[in-house]
């Protein structure tokens, strides 16, 4: 289920399955966020997923850690 909309951090950081504090990680590494006048920041639930899709590790690149690891038991 897409979520839309807006979120504050501790709720993004939920949805990303990670801590705030690497949530806060995130924003400092290119998260897009506003910050209001008030000083909240906030992102949207489509952000996130955008920030994290550009770490997608692709099926031939997944196949060569995972022969990697299994040459590393050997």
């Amino acid at each position: 289920m897409e979520h839309p909309g807006w979120c504050k951090p501790s709720k993004g950081a939920e949805y990303g399955a990670t801590s705030l504090k690497g949530f806060r990680g995130w924003l400092k590494n290119g998260l897009r966020h506003v910050r209001l006048p008030n000083g909240r920041i906030l992102t949207k639930y489509a952000w996130i997923d955008a920030y994290l899709e550009q770490f997608e590790v692709r099926s031939e690149e997944a196949a060569a850690i995972a022969e990697e690891l299994v040459e590393d038991f050997k």
